[in-house]
């Protein structure tokens, strides 16, 4: 995929995604800020030179041949966030450890700080919604 394909599907993504409710609806949000932020990354790898459009990194421990684990710049501040919220999939969807509202309030304010950080590489990216605190 290109920059711009991989911009469009973010917010696809993210529209989706905002339509949930952080809490009640945690394992979508979760996953689906997860997708986001992974295409996100992806388009600031491209945009930067970083990667080719064959390149693509799938989740921060998998990633096709071209994909450094240790990026340049603010795809490198962008990829830390997102292995945050990868972390905690484990624990919260897969597993036993149920999820607080501070737990899914972070892991939406996590997530549009990959967006913050991405239109620092992709000026044209628009902000995306902000949701209010799970109540």
């Amino acid at each position: 995929m290109d920059v711009a394909e991989h911009m469009a599907n973010a917010q696809r993504l993210h529209r989706s995604t905002a339509k949930l409710e952080p809490y009640e609806d945690f394992e979508m949000v979760l996953e689906g800020a997860m997708l986001a932020g992974a295409q996100l990354i992806n388009a600031m790898l491209h945009a930067t030179g970083v990667t080719e459009p064959a390149a693509e990194m799938l989740h921060t421990d998998m990633q096709s041949p071209g994909v450094s684990e240790h990026p340049p710049g603010p795809a490198a501040e962008a990829w830390a966030l997102l292995e945050r919220l990868e972390w905690y999939r484990p624990l919260h969807v897969r597993g036993s450890v149920p999820h607080t509202r501070q737990v899914a309030d972070e892991c939406w304010q996590t997530y549009v700080k990959i967006w913050d950080v991405a239109r620092q590489v992709l000026p044209d990216l628009p902000r995306p919604s902000s949701r209010r605190a799970a109540q």
